[in-house]
């Protein structure tokens, strides 16, 4: 690895394809023919929420950032802040805890927040019923085929591997499903396209890049993510031709690999073997590796060489990095988050937001950069926590839900096919026996209700359950995108062999870390309401630019150590 003081360079290596520098220009044109509105000047009434389009405006006498770091813990809940933070060191998590602006009242305001849902939220300021990412993939009624929101095999995901044989078996992605601007395309539309805009994900979906490919936006100069399926970085065509120079050097070293044949013990017990196929690294080990804190640690390697070598920071020009660290969530999953494993993971995320802020003092400078901190969800109890802790969690096999749901259409409209899933009808059924979506919702909710597990159900033409819950279902769907009945579980309910998950209204869920660090930052904790909405808008307005253009998050002036007012 290269050394913290390393010297910053800028990309010479990999020219940038005209046809990209054609598709930002556009698109940088179309923001603009869509007649971005002006800010307009902060109301001293501090509703949670405000009229979209009215996204105020903060006026500081505050120099830019060189960079704006953006750092999302996957799976990380709020209260492991608390609980695990008298295993914290001082230069990591503590220092953001103690020197920023800490919002310990933040929640998700939609259902249903997975990784996709919520990246694109963080990038763009709103939620999935505007930015269109509601699902990570959905099925089409009227072809009954599954399309995923991100695939694009106009832009193959590319990534050479040690022997330089290129990345093969995905279909590729780019952004371009993604509605509106992001905070990146819009730093980028200020300043003349001179903003650097980078994205990095530890292990995830589509390949690893998927979440890297949404923070970016249309306008990322990259986006980066670790493929299990060779511990490789790789990147999408449409960002790269192929791997800068540094990126694929880095792959080269198999730095991945240096945890291979070991293993990763918590106490005096092995809680992942790192050692599972005799031949060598293989997809087993790199998705065991994900579990572990190791996961997190190649993840800031491969961040903090980004930043050398793209030189982020370097100059007076204000750059964005995302970094999205993957090991709490796989490990939540497994191990559910009360326990010694998690701790462990969240000890190991204190050890590598310790060393970003060590190198980044030392590479861009202690007063030239900001840090935000948050999750992307939480972390349901697994049912045999919940189970010891005397809340009598419930099981349910999610097989039982089409049954009951087909007999009960059959019984009222005769025999059809009529589910291509179980949240998803067959449209021509419909059509064939002259029935409208509200009724078939209606009545297959009704059914799957009386299995004991559900306290609801919402759709977009018929809901039961109450204002607040549908409220959130509403903002988390998006026309032709998302399923047509979504069941709403009772709190602590796990499908059969199911450990911890995420995804209900439920605060252990939707409550996640906000951090604010960096010069223009009260360093205290605020207790009112925010949410991961008002990241984007709050950025956009400290940089002095437009929020991204569907953005309808608060700006958190509270936040702001406010020199002057307009």
């Amino acid at each position: 690895m290269n050394s913290v003081g390393a010297d910053l360079v800028r990309p010479t290596d990999v020219p940038r394809p005209c046809r990209r520098r054609w598709r930002i220009l556009a698109f940088l044109l179309a923001l603009l023919g869509a007649g971005a509105q002006p800010l307009v000047a902060e109301s001293p009434d501090q509703t949670r929420r405000q009229t979209v389009g009215e996204t105020p405006r903060l006026v500081i006498n505050q120099e830019l950032p060189a960079l704006v770091v953006v750092l999302v813990a996957s799976g990380m809940r709020y209260d492991y802040l608390s609980r695990f933070r008298h295993r914290f060191g001082p230069s990591g998590l503590n220092r953001l805890l103690e020197g920023g602006a800490v919002f310990s009242n933040t929640r998700y305001t939609f259902a249903r927040a997975h990784h996709f849902q919520s990246s694109a939220t963080i990038a763009t300021g709103t939620t999935p019923s505007r930015h269109g990412v509601s699902a990570v993939s959905w099925i089409e009624p009227d072809t009954g085929r599954r399309r995923h929101v991100l695939a694009d095999e106009d832009y193959p995901l590319v990534g050479g591997v040690s022997d330089g044989v290129p990345l093969v078996g995905h279909a590729g992605a780019s952004p371009l499903s993604l509605l509106g601007s992001t905070l990146g395309d819009e730093l980028k539309l200020a300043m003349g396209n001179a903003p650097k805009v980078h994205a990095v994900q530890g292990i995830g979906l589509l390949g690893g890049v998927g979440d890297a490919v949404l923070f970016g936006g249309r306008t990322a100069d990259g986006a980066f993510g670790l493929d299990r399926s060779n511990g490789n970085f790789v990147s999408s065509r449409y960002y790269y031709d192929a791997l800068p120079r540094w990126a694929d050097e880095f792959n080269r070293r198999r730095e991945v690999d240096r945890w291979y044949g070991g293993q990763w013990r918590v106490a005096d017990d092995v809680a992942v073997d790192l050692a599972p196929a005799p031949d060598g690294p293989d997809p087993e080990y790199y998705g065991r590796l994900a579990r572990t804190p190791y996961a997190d640690e190649i993840t800031m390697d491969f961040a903090l060489d980004l930043v050398r070598h793209e030189g982020l920071g370097a100059d007076a020009t204000p750059d964005l990095l995302y970094i999205y660290l993957f090991a709490a969530d796989r490990s939540g999953h497994t191990w559910g988050p009360y326990s010694a494993e998690i701790e462990e993971i969240i000890v190991g995320t204190d050890r590598q937001v310790a060393r970003l802020l060590d190198f980044l003092d030392e590479v861009v400078g202690r007063d030239r950069y900001w840090v935000v901190l948050t999750s992307d969800h939480g972390m349901s109890p697994s049912f045999e926590q919940a189970e010891r802790a005397g809340l009598h969690p419930k099981r349910s096999d999610w097989r039982d839900i089409p049954v009951v749901m087909d007999r009960a259409l059959t019984e009222r409209w005769g025999e059809g096919d009529w589910l291509l899933e179980w949240g998803d009808f067959n449209y021509a059924t419909l059509r064939q026996k002259g029935v409208s979506l509200a009724e078939v919702v209606e009545v297959a909710g009704d059914a799957a209700l009386t299995l004991g597990v559900f306290i609801g159900y919402h759709g977009p033409h018929f809901s039961r359950t109450d204002p607040v819950t549908a409220r959130a279902y509403e903002l988390a769907y998006f026309p032709g995108r998302s399923g047509d009945l979504y069941m709403i579980t009772a709190p602590f309910v796990a499908g059969p062999g199911q450990g911890a998950g995420h995804g209900t209204i439920y605060s252990y869920d939707t409550h996640v870390p906000l951090i604010f660090y960096g010069a223009p930052f009260h360093a205290r904790v605020f207790r009112g309401e925010a949410a991961p909405t008002d990241i984007a808008p709050t950025l956009s307005s400290l940089l002095g630019i437009s929020p991204p253009a569907q953005a309808d998050g608060r700006v958190l002036y509270e936040a702001v150590r406010e020199r002057g007012r307009p």
